[in-house]
């Protein structure tokens, strides 16, 4: 993956012609930074879409437990659906304290 600061050279570079300072370079990474690298979400300061599947962090029991899920209606209420690997393991998460958007899948 190319780091910030890679993708900052190349931008001034291919899209200005120049050859952008330390400092410009420093400044345009800390922007882009967030949109290269994502990190966890609380779910206090923002949830996923309703049926988007995602990576969460579940702490039922104080340990946190990884894994996917996505967000579901369920009768009267939104539950976080965990699935695995056949039916057996699927069930609702419900200590999610965080989450972040599931990496693109390799080439």
């Amino acid at each position: 993956m190319i780091s910030p600061e890679q993708l900052s050279r190349t931008i001034f570079r291919e899209t200005y012609g120049l050859d952008a300072t330390d400092d410009a370079v420093a400044v345009a990474a800390k922007i882009l930074a967030p949109h290269l690298r994502p990190e966890w979400i609380p779910v206090g300061e923002r949830l996923p879409e309703l049926g988007e599947r995602v990576l969460i962090i579940d702490a039922p029991y104080g340990e946190p437990i990884y894994g996917s899920a996505r967000r579901e209606r369920f009768r009267d209420r939104i539950v976080w659906i965990e699935e695995g690997v056949g039916a057996r393991t699927a069930g609702t998460r419900t200590a999610v304290t965080h989450w972040m958007p599931l990496p693109p899948l390799p080439e």
